[in-house]
């Protein structure tokens, strides 16, 4: 047996139909080669190249250097991020070697932890001409040092995760298309893998992490035959965060540091309805998305259950924009067209 067909046997397993199970394997070869190029890219110069909003970067380096010296985050030093935001800094640190190789390299580090999530859920349910356009566009938003929709002179590693959390934001949304094969091992791997991509964005940025913690819900009610993924998903995140609670007493204290932040300055940046006007202000992406909708509806290959879907991802992606002072993308909101693609594809 030669590895491409160990590859397909493992992808496809459980057995899937030959054309989709090909269409997994040209998924993780694609995507696992621009994932090993921009990680190299980003980490064997070992130099960190910024014109644009460098205290951010600065703040990243000394907390990595913090957990070097044996600080513990949220207790020894204080921030309404995640721990993740300072776990990855530390091992770009320990691996880079250097001042200038910290961040470079722990951007790398999350293109390659992110880069399976992404083959699994493409790979399993989007066909190839969507996937590979969509899951280079999400290793992108990764991979590049600058702020989403950010002029390209504005190169910075500030804000790394903000595009983090779009990315994996996206690809949870993407979860929401029923799988190919409908199986028991798809199913555990679903909600494993919603459950994986829910911690990461609950322990780098609460305000991705809230966003993520109502799709197991919205799973749940919205698609009857992905009821026992959401389960799995919200029963190992519960499962998770209590085991974090007990080992290392963590949540108390970044419950309190995003508490402190939130006394420090304004809930909701502009008010209730700033989501709304998020949106006119980013008036090509909300024409296209609306567009995307209309087709599905004009084909009939949607139900109001995916309108209703697509319309809170929407909502989500704005509000979400709306906090982001630098962002100027609805990044979050692509999932909205490949969903409605798939559906529509699937429809002929």
């Amino acid at each position: 047996m030669n590895g491409r067909d160990l590859l397909a046997r493992l992808l496809s397993y459980p057995p899937m139909p030959t054309a989709a199970a090909r269409n997994a394997v040209l998924i993780a070869a694609a995507l696992a080669l621009v994932a090993i190029v921009l990680a190299a890219a980003l980490a064997l110069p070992g130099t960190t190249f910024t014109t644009f909003a460098l205290w951010d970067p600065l703040i990243f380096v000394d907390n990595a250097y913090r957990l070097q010296q044996g600080q513990f985050p949220h207790r020894e030093f204080h921030s309404s991020l995640g721990v993740l935001t300072m776990l990855f800094p530390y091992l770009g640190l320990e691996l880079g070697g250097s001042f200038g190789a910290c961040l470079p390299t722990a951007l790398a580090l999350v293109l390659v932890t992110a880069t399976p999530l992404a083959i699994y859920v493409l790979a399993t349910r989007v066909r190839l001409a969507i996937a590979l356009p969509y899951g280079v566009f999400l290793l992108l938003v990764i991979a590049s040092p600058m702020t989403p929709g950010g002029v390209p002179s504005k190169i910075t590693m500030a804000l790394w995760y903000n595009r983090e959390c779009w990315a994996l934001l996206a690809l949870l949304f993407t979860l929401y298309l029923p799988p190919y094969a409908r199986t028991a091992m798809v199913r555990a791997a679903d909600g494993l893998v919603a459950a994986i991509v829910i911690l990461v964005l609950v322990y780098t940025k609460i305000t991705y992490g809230l966003v993520a913690l109502t799709f197991p819900v919205l799973w749940w009610v919205l698609d009857k035959d992905a009821r026992r993924s959401a389960v799995l998903a919200a029963a190992l995140v519960a499962a998770v965060i209590v085991a974090i609670e007990l080992i290392w007493g963590l949540n108390r204290l970044y419950l309190a540091d995003i508490a402190f932040a939130l006394r420090s300055g304004p809930t909701l940046r502009g008010g209730l309805l700033q989501p709304i006007d998020t949106l006119f202000i980013h008036a090509e992406e909300t024409m296209l998305l609306l567009a995307a909708a209309l087709v599905l509806w004009w084909e009939r290959a949607g139900s109001a259950r995916d309108y209703l879907f697509l319309l809170i991802v929407l909502g989500a992606g704005a509000g979400i924009t709306n906090q982001n002072t630098h962002d100027y993308l609805l990044i979050s909101s692509s999932a909205i067209i490949v969903i409605a693609a798939e559906r529509l594809a699937r429809a002929g």
